[in-house]
Parts: C-alpha cells; structure tokens; sequence
C-alpha cells in the first residue's frame, strides 16, 4: 500500500511538471515571456549607460572647446597685428619658430609683422631688428616683439620688445637720417600693446594705445580724438 501511495507521488509530480513545461511552451511560442528580450533590454540598460557617459565626455570637450574660443577672442581682441600671429601667447615675433619657417622659404629679409603707410615700411624682422623701407635699421632695437603704427596721420610708431620695453618712433627721423628711437622709461614689463577705439553714434570718436604689463594692467600710451 506504502508503494502504492509513492507511486501515485511520483505520477502526480510528473503531472505537475509536465503541465508546467507545457505552460512554458505556450508562454515562449506566443512570445508573452522571452529571455532574448530581457537580454536587450540589458544591453539597452549598458548603451544608455555608455551613451551617458559620453555625453558627459562631450561636454566636457564642449566646454573645453568654449573656453579655447573664448581665450582666442581675448587674445584677437587684445593684439593689434598686422600680419602672421603666434597662436601660443598673444602677439609677437618671439615664440615663432623661424627656422621652420625658413624651411618653407627663405629671402634676403625674413619678416612677418610690419606697418605701412604710404611713404615707409618698417618690419619686424626674425632676428629682431626693425628694418625701415628695406634700406636702414632702428639704431638701438634688437629684440622687437610688436610694432605699431599710430597717430592721427599715422607717423608715430609705437615698438615692443620682447624684454617689456616701449619704443617710440617718429617717421619725420627718416629724412634727417635719425634712425633712434626713443625710450618710454615710464612703461616696463609690458607683455602687450594694442589699439582699442570707441565711437558714437552719429558723432566722433577716439582711438587709444593701450599697453598691457604683467600684472594685467592697462595704461593709455596715447590717444587721438575726432
């Protein structure tokens, strides 16, 4: 009898199993259940989570992106150049590499900042030297950094040199043969000069040299109003 009853346990477990593995069947073949799915969406779970992440590193470069952008601006909107600009630090002649340059080409007078107006030329050229119409040097320069040319009728030049000095020149010297310029003894440890100009509406305006120091203060070296 107790056999019996262990067979009828067994049967009915048998019963229980198979109706179980039939429910299974049903359940997979009409697609109600389905691990394939529960694996996408696993797989979805780590795309979103990977996608975020580099989300996050593209704001991060974005950001970085903005800040370059917003240091070029300054730095444009700082220099006053008239030719080829270093983009390592500001205007000026002395962080470019001339021999590099020379590699491309090489002339009589290598040069890539000057001013000009309608009469003269002077050029910065890569030793430092400020040339005048090709022909005579700025007597006591030899380490021009930036050079600019101002003035109402634009016959003032205005030199940087790259020990944070101001050199000031009048194009008048030219034809009495005086190629010296003059020393500002008031200005030192200037990294940047520039010109900045502000105008009104229907009206006039001003044009002003500006230096720059070290320290990131600003003076006005000269100024002309209309």
């Amino acid at each position: 009898m107790e056999q019996e009853k262990n067979n009828n346990g067994v049967t009915i477990l048998l019963v229980v199993l198979v109706a179980v593995l039939a429910v299974l069947c049903v359940l997979l073949a009409t697609g109600t259940i389905s691990f394939k799915s529960s694996k996408e969406n696993n797989n979805q779970a780590n795309s979103s989570d990977n996608t975020s992440d580099q989300l996050n590193e593209n704001n991060i470069v974005n950001n970085n992106t903005d800040d370059n952008t917003d240091s070029q601006e300054t730095m444009d909107t700082n220099c006053n150049c008239t030719s080829y600009v270093s983009q390592s630090s500001g205007c000026g002649v002395n962080d470019i590499d001339f021999s590099k340059l020379s590699e491309i080409s090489k002339g009589d007078y290598n040069y890539i900042k000057g001013v000009y107006n309608n009469t003269y030329s002077l050029n910065i050229l890569s030793d430092g030297k400020v040339i005048i119409n090709f022909n005579n040097y700025i007597s006591n320069i030899s380490n021009a950094k930036d050079i600019i040319l101002f003035g109402d009728s634009s016959e003032t030049v205005y030199i940087l040199t790259i020990d944070g000095n101001i050199f000031k020149y009048e194009l008048s010297n030219i034809k009495n043969s005086n190629f010296e310029a003059i020393k500002l003894n008031n200005y030192n440890n200037i990294k940047n000069m520039t010109t900045y100009m502000t105008r009104k509406k229907n009206a006039g305006g001003c044009n002003y040299l500006v230096l720059i120091d070290n320290d990131d203060k600003y003076y006005k070296l000269d100024s002309v109003c209309h």
